[in-house]
């Protein structure tokens, strides 16, 4: 039997559910939303892990492209391993759960979150996620103090709409996930148009706001159908005698390493420090060190990425390596983990605000970020050297990015705030905000805590005392490098050419082979989109400034309709190849001969003979038709003759 419980988030219906579906797990929820629907599990193991000092949970979001109506786009057309949206959505879950399981509680926990139906175009389902979660955790056994509540905030001048599409996501100047309880803020994850503080604020506030009925809802839904939750008994104090001799320092005014609460360490930066890198840069805060290399190539490098809504294409990525060494540790050799990709992901969002429009700098960016140091945020220090290594490769970005990290240690009403936070204050304390953003703003913004909420003072406090460290970064930064490079010797060059969109095929030429030839002959990248923009990439001008001429010269001289006398190249049975230019050869089947019927080509033509041809446009595969039928009735038409 189906329990539910319908809330206005908003201007759009909720509908939380229980009892229909997966009843053997310890606790399952389906959360609805116009065409989306979502449904969470946890189960949790019967006995205890013993010797454990963390939680075992293990959240896994998965979205099923059968719930797009769609077939997977790979090989074996089924859904492969997890991409780095699922494990985005996956941490956004678990960061918002995590907090509320008490202390010592070491019962290994899975929650598996599944989109079973979505509409890509209505909305993204993240936060519906953390909802379903929830539900599920809280009708379960496992001791948990929820329940908590995510939703999406997208902010557009002073409009705040909860639960946004996509498209007004990604046309806002503030796009939020926010996770809370009724009691304050557990978790953000966003990015922004280089927005204040306080409009974060009031976007914070809108969204908790807009929480209230759905925790009533999922309280309702745990006293009607709530499984008795197991006695925990949390441990007198699990936290070590490091951990609270460190807080207890902090709470007197005093950090680890002498610094006060508001002191930044150190901080250097080199450019150009290697060679033949595009663009590069070492940034140095204290021991936090990370070497970042930017590079350039045409748009045929571009990222395709599924997803439910199709494939995507992406001209800038941004890759973040952690390794071993950095934190002296001896690991295993594998790719990239959940929390390099979650890192990776926020660098990003902190400098796509300020890089230029594709149409104005068509080169496809990669960033990647090598932490050599670790001791504390090397996700911020990120995102400052790869704004170095942007603007050492010549990217003409609008302003620089730093970023920064606050903690927190509290204790009862007394709480002292930390900027640019060590690692065993990471660990020990009870926050971790991440900001990155320009002198006039926020770009990007990540919130963790331990409390299980934060108030809405704490953050703002936070916030403002993460400007001022930014602040102070950004200065550290221009006296390295305070404009984009102009004068890169050993950067690529591209150059832009506009076609027309039915010449495209012609540039390509049969499957391919006109645009191989062109790349092979002059040493260059070459890629074309729909719309008949060329990107030509060279690593010198020269060479993309001769295959450009190329270019012009084989798609301007050659124009549906017009009469052009060409030679035969090759003749075979169903036509023959007539070569109009250089370049540029048209295909002439055999239909298109004469009026009255040819058997064979070979019967009327011979390789070598001229013939005047009509042009009639670009067939499927690339090749430019020409027809000698619609060019016998010519009468004092003008003739293109390159071959006299």
């Amino acid at each position: 039997m189906s329990i539910q419980r319908s809330v206005t988030v908003g201007e759009r219906e909720l509908v939380i559910e229980t009892g229909e579906v997966a009843r053997r797990a310890h606790g399952a929820a389906v959360v609805r939303c116009g065409n989306t629907v979502v449904l969470a599990t946890v189960v949790a193991a019967a006995e205890p892990t013993e010797g454990l000092d963390f939680l075992p949970l293990t959240v896994e979001y998965r979205e099923k492209t059968a719930s797009a109506a769609r077939v997977p786009g790979s090989f074996m057309r089924r859904e492969g391993k997890i991409t780095d949206h699922e494990v985005i959505v996956s941490r956004i879950v678990d960061r918002s759960i995590r907090p509320l399981f008490p202390r010592g509680y070491a019962h290994e926990v899975q929650v598996h979150v599944t989109v079973l139906s979505a509409d890509p175009k209505d909305l993204d389902p993240d936060a519906l996620a953390v909802i379903a979660s929830s539900a599920a955790l809280h009708l379960s056994h496992v001791p948990w103090n929820g329940p908590c509540a995510a939703v999406g905030v997208a902010v557009t001048g002073e409009r705040s709409v909860l639960l946004p599409s996509p498209d007004v996501r990604g046309g806002s100047d503030l796009d939020l996930v926010v996770g809370a309880r009724p009691q304050g803020l557990v978790m953000v994850e966003g990015g922004a148009q280089e927005v204040p503080e306080a409009k974060i604020v009031e976007a914070l506030d809108a969204a908790c706001d807009g929480l209230a009925p759905v925790f009533q809802a999922l309280d309702e839904l745990r006293a009607e159908a709530g499984r008795e939750k197991t006695v925990w008994a949390e441990p007198a104090d699990d936290a070590g005698p490091e951990v609270n001799a460190l807080r207890t320092q902090v709470l007197s005014g005093q950090r680890a390493d002498g610094r006060g609460p508001t002191d930044l360490r150190d901080v250097t930066c080199r450019t150009t420090w290697l060679p033949t890198p595009h663009g590069s840069a070492l940034f140095t805060r204290g021991q936090t060190q990370t070497s970042v290399t930017c590079t350039l190539a045409s748009q045929a490098s571009e990222q395709s990425i599924e997803t439910l809504a199709g494939m995507e294409r992406r001209g800038f990525m941004l890759h973040y390596n952690f390794p071993a060494y950095s934190v002296g540790e001896v690991r295993a050799f594998r790719g990239p983990g959940r929390r390099e990709v979650g890192h990776g992901v926020l660098a990003r969002r902190a400098l796509l605000p300020v890089l230029p429009r594709p149409k104005a700098f068509p080169y496809v960016i990669r960033v990647e970020s090598d932490v050599l140091e670790s001791n504390g945020s090397s996700s911020m220090a990120t995102v400052c050297g790869a704004s170095l290594a942007l603007m050492d490769a010549g990217v003409p970005v609008r302003a620089a990015v730093a970023g920064i990290a606050i903690g927190l240690v509290s204790e009862g009403d007394h709480t002292v705030i930390l900027t640019d936070i060590l690692g065993e204050e990471d660990h020990a304390g009870d926050m971790d905000l991440k900001v990155a953003g320009t002198r006039d703003g926020v770009t990007a913004l990540q919130l963790d805590t331990k409390l299980g909420s934060l108030s809405r003072d704490v953050l703002e406090a936070a916030l403002g005392q993460g400007r001022a460290g930014r602040l102070h970064i950004l200065d550290a930064m221009d006296q390295e490098l305070a404009s984009s490079r102009t004068d890169k010797a050993n950067g690529p060059g591209i150059l832009t050419v506009e076609i027309p969109k039915e010449a495209v095929g012609l540039l390509i030429g049969p499957k391919g082979a006109t645009i191989r030839g062109m790349q092979d002959k002059f040493g260059v990248e070459i890629s074309v989109d729909d719309s008949g923009q060329v990107s030509i990439l060279g690593m010198d001008g020269g060479s993309a400034s001769l295959a450009a001429a190329k270019i012009r010269s084989m798609i301007g001289s050659v124009e549906v309709a017009k009469l052009y006398e060409g030679r035969i190249a090759k003749v075979i049975d169903a036509g023959a190849f007539v070569k109009l230019y250089e370049s540029a050869e048209g295909w002439l089947h055999v239909s298109e001969w004469d009026a009255v019927h040819t058997e064979k080509m070979g019967d009327v033509v011979h390789e070598g003979d001229n013939v005047i041809v009509r042009v009639l446009g670009v067939d499927g595969r690339g090749r430019i038709r020409v027809s000698r039928k619609a060019a016998l009735d010519r009468g004092d038409e003008a003739i293109v003759n390159v071959h006299a």
